[in-house]
């Protein structure tokens, strides 16, 4: 199983820079009827077997400028290292993970107004984090579409 999680590693890396996902937006109200709840998100889904490896989302409250940053990575990571964020490699900031469960490893935090802005006028963000045996694995997100995305959520 170890073995199998390091391969994916590996091969999340790699297939990050190659896809081309899209920036989607959801809203809904299912834990507050009276609040509607948007996000943006975008995945990186290995083509084989149709697995998500990781996830990027900003979720904020309809008619709110502050976003939360969450993160769903995958099992099998050092977390005291926490979790780094750079777009066009330039640092953006740092979140350390909350739990982790059969689905992933979550990383949460505000991410503000600042952090939606810088990633609009980018074209990659990066996020870098740490294997158990502290090897350093980065994870690439198109910003392609992301301006766009940002502008729609209510």
């Amino acid at each position: 199983m170890k073995k199998r999680l390091i391969g994916l590693f590996f091969c999340a890396a790699t297939m990050a820079s190659a896809q081309a996902p899209l920036w989607l937006v959801s809203c809904n109200n299912q834990n507050d009827p009276a609040r509607l709840m948007c996000e943006v998100a975008q995945s990186i889904v290995l083509s084989e077997g149709n697995q998500r490896v990781a996830t990027a989302a900003f979720v904020k409250p309809a008619g709110d400028a502050e976003h939360t940053a969450v993160f769903t990575l995958p099992v099998g990571l050092y977390l005291p290292a926490g979790l780094k964020l750079s777009v066009d490699d330039q640092d953006l900031g740092e979140l350390a993970f909350q739990s982790c469960d059969a689905q992933g490893c979550y990383a949460t935090g505000a991410a503000g107004e600042t952090w939606p802005v810088t990633m609009a006028e980018g074209e990659e963000l990066k996020i870098t984090i740490q294997r158990q045996d502290r090897q350093t694995v980065n994870f690439s997100f198109p910003l392609e579409g992301f301006r766009e995305s940002i502008d729609i959520m209510p």
